[in-house]
């Protein structure tokens, strides 16, 4: 990583930008794909690196995204079973308000 020292117009004075050395990446792919890949770049007036990287991103942070909730659900699903293998505890208020009203728990 480097730093480039910029003018920003808009605060009319010198920032520093942190911009992050750039890495290679290749794919070998169809003329079919690739004619694909350029039409649909040039409907959206990009670039075929920009219109790629772009959805590649997209595409790569819903997947690990996706991951993540499974994984957390995962995991909360399991502490919600050890919740529920847990003996019940009695809580005052409820006992309470069921002797207040002991028809309410009927099922």
């Amino acid at each position: 990583m480097y730093v480039k020292m910029t003018y920003n117009e808009s605060m009319r004075r010198s920032v520093l930008v942190q911009h992050e050395a750039h890495e290679r990446f290749g794919a070998r792919l169809t003329r079919s794909e690739k004619a694909l890949l350029e039409r649909a770049a040039a409907i959206e007036g990009r670039t075929l690196t920009d219109f790629v990287l772009s959805n590649a991103r997209k595409a790569a942070e819903a997947t690990v995204r996706n991951h993540d909730i499974l994984l957390l659900s995962a995991r909360a699903g399991e502490a919600f079973a050890r919740e529920l293998a847990r003996p019940a505890r009695a809580v005052k208020a409820l006992q309470e308000a069921a002797r207040r009203n002991p028809g309410a728990m009927k099922i």
